[in-house]
């Protein structure tokens, strides 16, 4: 086969799955996300306990405030994670990745390639 017919028909199933409703949901809800006051609010602070606490991390047991920062992570964690809004994008994203993974794992087979690490090869771009 032609190079040019294989990077035509991997444009159109890149294209084929930006246009599918799984794609177009997830992004609506990215979209609600980042336009929700309180969960931007919990985002945000999720990031700062995070940052925080790989800064306490470097040190270990080390750093005098290591246990109450690790705490304060987790609890912004779970926090953002109950969230309804953020839940239900996190479900969305991972029938997502499942979906494109099933279609690589597809075109291993087909192409005959062995992903000895078993991590996703396909990047994407949206």
């Amino acid at each position: 086969m032609d190079t040019t017919k294989i990077y035509i028909q991997a444009y159109e199933l890149a294209e084929a799955i930006r246009k599918s409703k799984l794609f177009n949901k997830y992004k609506e809800l990215q979209h609600d996300l980042m336009t929700d006051p309180e969960v931007k609010q919990l985002i945000d602070e999720f990031k700062k306990q995070q940052e925080a606490f790989e800064e306490a991390s470097r040190f270990g047991s080390y750093h005098p405030d290591y246990d109450k920062v690790k705490k304060t992570y987790q609890q912004a964690k779970v926090k953002l994670m109950k969230h309804p809004k953020f839940k239900h994008f996190k479900r969305i994203e991972r029938e997502l990745e499942t979906t494109i993974y099933e279609i690589e794992e597809a075109l291993q087979q087909i192409v005959g390639i062995t992903n000895k690490y078993k991590k996703s090869a396909l990047k994407f771009v949206y």
